[in-house]
């Protein structure tokens, strides 16, 4: 029934020679009779039902693809997690001293870690909230915080340094690299961050040595870094690490590209 009124309202709608439109289903030239009228109807019911039963049947794609969706993100967030935890039991956490004697764990970011990464943020002085993101700002948004948690550890990562409060992890620095270019596997950027009450105290170097160690085991050969002219300690981090290093003046801030694959010392 429903392929008959179909058929027969593109018979009604396609006629080409604008003369009387004919139904062979029915049977008969329709102007003038009952049939013309009842053809009328069924062709305006059933291109309502139709659209109708396409927008379900839409509205019921569009949900499954969703869940689909949805449960895909769920099962990379767990298998990101996972794996974090695993990389964790093996080479990491990694208890190290600081200058002053105080101790830090490093460990890699996990998927969980977005609300401490929020938090860290909101220990951030201004400076070094504008010294890090190159512009100001009053929080890290949910967005910005899940997609810096997620790494795949081999392309991206970050190393956390945590410290312990009152039974909870707290992050006081990290340090991470992206590759972003496909065409350019070797080649990541990368950035640092210390909160104000663990800078100048070895810290950033730490994170910088580990975070370099870690990329030439994964087939990084270049950082590329965005430092503003004024942030002197980053400056500092990447003279001391002794790591070759070409930079130019951009528009206030460095642009700087060091190579990882070199011997420390030369």
């Amino acid at each position: 029934m429903n392929t008959f009124h179909y058929r027969t309202c593109l018979a009604f709608v396609q006629d080409e020679k604008g003369a009387v439109p004919y139904a062979p289903h029915i049977g008969g030239t329709l102007r003038g009779k009952p049939s013309y009228i009842r053809l009328t109807f069924w062709c305006a019911y059933e291109t309502t039902r139709l659209l109708a039963l396409f927008a379900r049947t839409w509205h019921d794609w569009s949900a499954g693809s969703k869940a689909l969706a949805a449960q895909r993100r769920k099962e990379r967030y767990t298998a990101l997690q996972q794996e974090g935890r695993e990389m964790s039991s093996h080479s990491y956490p990694e208890v190290v001293t600081l200058r002053d004697g105080a101790t830090v764990t490093l460990r890699p970011i996990r998927p969980d870690d977005a609300p401490r990464l929020q938090e860290a943020f909101g220990r951030l002085s201004p400076e070094s909230i504008f010294q890090r993101f190159l512009d100001q700002r009053a929080l890290l948004p949910d967005v910005e915080a899940q997609r810096g948690a997620i790494v795949d550890y081999r392309t991206s990562m970050a190393i956390v340094a945590v410290v312990e409060e009152h039974g909870e992890e707290h992050i006081v620095g990290g340090a991470r690299y992206l590759a972003i270019d496909p065409a350019k596997p070797d080649t990541a950027e990368a950035a640092i961050t210390v909160i104000d009450e663990y800078q100048r105290r070895g810290l950033g170097t730490i994170l910088v040595q580990h975070i370099v160690e870690y990329a030439r085991t994964h087939g990084i050969r270049y950082f590329l870094a965005t430092v503003h002219y004024s942030n002197e300690q980053i400056l500092h981090f990447i003279e001391q690490s002794r790591l070759p290093a070409e930079k130019r003046l951009e528009s206030g801030a460095w642009e700087i590209r060091i190579r990882l694959d070199a011997e420390t010392g030369a």
